[in-house]
């Protein structure tokens, strides 16, 4: 039993006259090497991205009576474009090569369009109620 365990996880590279090296044996071609960043580009990026979550620590701390409304305003925001809007553009991306006008990309175009009429009502009305709730 062992012996053909062993002979069936057995790979073998098959040699053939046409390679001329062992380099040009392999399994799978090479992956393409990522692109690399410097390290003070990261360092920079990270730094960014500490500051911006410590503001909003912060800003959260100062005014712990709008955190509420302040979460309505992201939320009608990222909503509206991951619910509505972000699906139809990636579709019209998809079918885009297309030249002919068909019903879905109409439909499309309308789930877009009024995704976007819908963020931008319930951030007005959650900007509105911020702009009330301070005086």
């Amino acid at each position: 039993l062992a012996n053909l365990t062993d002979h069936l996880f057995d790979v073998h590279l098959i040699r053939h006259d046409a390679y001329e090296d062992a380099e040009d044996l392999a399994i799978a071609p090479p992956l393409p090497s990522m692109p690399t960043t410097s390290t003070s580009s990261r360092t920079i990026r990270f730094a960014i991205r500490i500051f911006y979550l410590l503001s909003s620590l912060t800003c959260a701390a100062l005014f712990p009576h709008f955190f509420a409304l302040f979460a309505a305003l992201v939320g009608s925001l990222s909503v509206a474009a991951f619910v509505f809007v972000l699906p139809s553009v990636f579709y019209l991306k998809l079918v885009g090569s297309e030249s002919s006008f068909t019903i879905r990309k109409a439909a499309a175009v309308f789930v877009a369009l009024f995704g976007t009429c819908v963020g931008i009502y319930s951030s007005a009305d959650v900007l509105l109620k911020l702009g009330t709730s301070t005086s």
